[in-house]
């Protein structure tokens, strides 16, 4: 073979190389271009996390029920009666069941309602299989999980310390209905039986309860015999909340 020869075939072979180079490096570019459109793909099937954790439509500050929407540190809390707006609260130390005076003392996704430190419900399926969802307000979207008989009423026990059983008519969330509760919601109070329960809370045992145009303690009964106060006050059943079966009243004269 001449050099002439072996010249051109030295060119031929270069001019390939190039031109398998050049290919090399459309593809690369295809391949780079398709990662990124497989990495978007992937993205748009991600769930969103801000949409989890989004309220619901009735427009809430905050979700008691996931906890979401509110800042490191803070908790959402579901309504009580001295804070009857679902917000962010501050996280405090109190294990669900254990005893609360207000917002801020209870652990984070707990509220503290009726004083006890409560997880927050929209339905049965956001509580323990033994537990309700339950709220004393009708109008509110937010309740919170509890046993019908979660504690003793006549004698009061079961409770944490400084607060006592009351049995009340509740309403259910996600079910529809009522539901009678004995549940741990009365704080300790030094108001005796009959004595004015509007600005101090009646003895353990006793419920302040609406008697005429004042709030009054009273106590629960089953039956007459339980009520032995002054004036010999009978068990009045007709306003009874029926808790897992038995009618419980109050001794009124």
């Amino acid at each position: 073979m001449t050099n002439t020869a072996v010249r051109m075939q030295r060119i031929v072979f270069a001019s390939a190389l190039v031109a398998l180079t050049s290919c090399a490096h459309d593809l690369s570019f295809l391949d780079s271009r398709d990662a990124a459109v497989d990495a978007m793909a992937a993205d748009s099937e991600a769930p969103d996390a801000a949409a989890v954790c989004r309220s619901p439509a009735d427009q809430l500050a905050c979700d008691p029920v996931r906890n979401c929407n509110c800042a490191a540190g803070q908790t959402c809390a579901a309504p009580d009666l001295d804070a009857p707006r679902i917000r962010c609260t501050r996280v405090g130390a109190g294990a669900e069941a254990s005893a609360c005076l207000g917002p801020g003392e209870c652990r984070a996704g707990l509220s503290c309602v009726r004083f006890t430190c409560r997880r927050a419900c929209r339905s049965r399926a956001d509580c323990a299989a033994s537990e309700l969802c339950v709220t004393d307000d009708a109008r509110q979207s937010v309740g919170v999980c509890a046993r019908s008989n979660e504690c003793m009423i006549n004698p009061s026990a079961g409770c944490a310390a400084g607060v006592h059983c009351r049995v009340e008519q509740l309403t259910q969330l996600g079910e529809g209905g009522a539901a009678g509760v004995a549940w741990c919601e009365e704080l300790d109070g030094s108001a005796g039986e009959g004595a004015d329960c509007e600005t101090d809370g009646c003895v353990t045992g006793l419920a302040c309860e609406q008697s005429g145009a004042r709030l009054r303690c009273t106590r629960p009964c089953t039956e007459s015999a339980q009520c032995t106060g002054a004036g010999r006050p009978q068990c009045d059943t007709s306003s009874a909340v029926v808790v897992d079966g038995v009618r419980w009243g109050r001794c009124a004269p």
